[in-house]
This record gives structure tokens, C-alpha cells and sequence, in this order.
């Protein structure tokens, strides 16, 4: 039986995939690079390499910590344009009636917590697991068997909702049956374990929940 359902945030819950973009595209071009959205859509999307993969691929590594701090009030400003998906809200509402719910995100504690309690919806999570609570980010199964283990619960009891393949795979890799959501950044990219596939959050119901226990 699923006990629990695992959001990821960026693209998933909350519709920021474009404003991190154009944050993380603006902190590059002022340290020489121009960010595609290809290269943005491979190092944040799909390897999660990210900031660290990006400057040492443009000759920058021993700029990384510079990049960070030029990047931080970028990124900062995104956690105060965003908002929620469509029909995430209701989904909350909808799942929290039955299941415990938890965040799994590659992005960090502070950002994390300043959207999602300015959006309304911090209230919702049992936990958070965010980039600093783990090694490798969502490169590896690690942020959702450590959500896991905090709900005390076993991976088969789990359903983890995901955007991007990297995320999806952390969440098969640890267990978990995946709702996959591609859209935006990842619309076109496909992931082939997934359990089931959505176009919109309010696909998902207690049907779709009780089919992926059997």
C-alpha cells in the first residue's frame, strides 16, 4: 500500500524552471559564458552537474565559489517571482487527505524554505530533504532514501513525483514507483522506467495511487 507521496519542487510543484534559467544564465554571461538553454537543460536537468560541471567546462574551476556568491541573490530573487503549478495546490489538498506527503529537492535549505513558506504550502510537507541534508544531490538515489528513512516507511510504500529524468532515476534508483511529468525544460525527454507518465498534475488520483500499490 502507498503510504506516502515524494514531490520534487522545481518543475514539478513549483513553476521556476525558466526564472532559474535566466538566473543562472545572467551569473554565467557576467563570468564570460553564454548558457544555453541545451547546456542549462543537460547540467540542471538531466546530469545535475550543475554550477561546478558548467565552470569547469568554460576553463572557470577555480572561479566556482565566486560564481556561487555572484549567483545567490539571482537566485534568491526567483524564490520571490515564483509560483505554484497549475493544480498543485488542489493536489496537496487532494493526496494530504490520505497519505503523508514529503519535498525532494537538489535546491538549497534556505531557498527552499523561503518559497515554499511564501507560497503557502510549507505546512503540507512531513519533510524536507534538500541538497545539504545529502552527498550528491539527485545524481544518486541518496536524498530519497534519506526521505524515506525519515518517514519510516519501505521504498515499495512510496510513490515519488518527478519533472526530469536525473530526478526520476534518483527516485527509481531508490525504490520508489515514479509519476513522471515532463514539461518545460524537459517536455521532449522521455524516461523510460517511469510507472506512469502525466501532461498535468490534476491527472493524478487515488485510482492512479492504488493501481502503482499492486
Amino acid at each position: 500500500m502507498i503510504e506516502a507521496i515524494l514531490f520534487d519542487k522545481d518543475g514539478t510543484l513549483i513553476n521556476s524552471s525558466e526564472f532559474y534559467y535566466r538566473a543562472i544564465s545572467a551569473t554565467f554571461r557576467h563570468f564570460g559564458v553564454e548558457l544555453s538553454r541545451e547546456e542549462y537543460t543537460e547540467n540542471w536537468m538531466t546530469s545535475f552537474g550543475g554550477t561546478k560541471a558548467t565552470a569547469e567546462k568554460h576553463g572557470l574551476a577555480d572561479r566556482i565559489e565566486d560564481i556561487r556568491k555572484f549567483r545567490e541573490p539571482l537566485v534568491l530573487r526567483v524564490a520571490e517571482e515564483v509560483a505554484l503549478m497549475p493544480y498543485a495546490l488542489e493536489l496537496l489538498d487532494y493526496l494530504s487527505a490520505q497519505h503523508d506527503l514529503a519535498l525532494v529537492t537538489a535546491d538549497y535549505p534556505h531557498f527552499v524554505k523561503k518559497q515554499i513558506e511564501r507560497l503557502g504550502i510549507a505546512g503540507k510537507f512531513a519533510h524536507v530533504v534538500a541538497q545539504s541534508k545529502v552527498i550528491d544531490g539527485k545524481s544518486v538515489p541518496d536524498p530519497y532514501l534519506k526521505c524515506i528513512d525519515l518517514l519510516g516507511l519501505h521504498p515499495s510504500q512510496t510513490v515519488a513525483v518527478e519533472d526530469s529524468p536525473a530526478g526520476a532515476m534518483s527516485a527509481k534508483m531508490a525504490g520508489c514507483k515514479v509519476i513522471y511529468f515532463p514539461n518545460g525544460f524537459t517536455k521532449k525527454m522521455k524516461f523510460e522506467l517511469a510507472d506512469r507518465i502525466i501532461g498535468s498534475l490534476d491527472e493524478i488520483d487515488d485510482a492512479m495511487i492504488n493501481d502503482l500499490s499492486e
